[in-house]
């Protein structure tokens, strides 16, 4: 009987299977407040809000991260902390030890994130991009609106000079 201690995870294995569960089992609300189908996230979706944090992520990154082939920096884990909404560390959460180098490998980490600041910063960011979004609709709505009463007041002129044209000629066949 061995008492072999469980096989270390390289730390970018560890948060490429974590940001692949997290992104689809927690996933970063839409609605507030969020409902079931606002909570599973695409890539394209963990990209944009980690663009909005600043960080210049496509879809394709967030494959590469979930596949173990990007690492990603201290800053980032932060931001993927916050859209992830990770108040319970699980992002570097691993069943047995971590490997950060050939020679270096800890029981597990720990980061840091304010419960209450992030959150509410990537919330009003993302409430902010969403009213951008519904400003953009009403503008174009508008002008929408403004060339089809145009048009119509186009349509009424000609049906006007059409309509007086006839009167015209129809009073003109009278006196004859």
């Amino acid at each position: 009987m061995t008492n072999e201690s469980p096989k270390s995870v390289p730390l970018v294995q560890v948060v490429a299977h974590n940001v692949r569960r997290l992104r689809s089992r927690f996933g970063m609300p839409t609605v507030i407040p969020p409902t079931l189908e606002t909570l599973i996230r695409t890539q394209a979706q963990l990209a944009e809000d980690m663009q909005r944090l600043g960080f210049p992520w496509l879809r394709e990154t967030v494959g590469q991260v979930e596949a173990g082939r990007r690492r990603i920096t201290l800053e980032e884990a932060f931001a993927l902390s916050v859209v992830l909404y990770d108040h319970t560390n699980e992002l570097f959460r691993s069943p047995g030890p971590i490997r950060l180098s050939d020679s270096w490998e800890v029981a597990g980490v720990h980061l840091g994130v304010d419960e209450e600041g992030p959150s509410q910063l990537v919330d009003a960011i993302r409430q902010r991009d969403h009213l951008r979004d519904e400003v953009e609709r009403y503008v174009k709505l508008t002008d929408e609106a403004r060339a089809a009463i145009q048009t119509l007041e186009e349509m009424i002129a000609k049906w006007k000079s059409t309509t007086s044209a006839v009167s015209n000629r129809e009073g003109r066949q009278d006196r004859t």
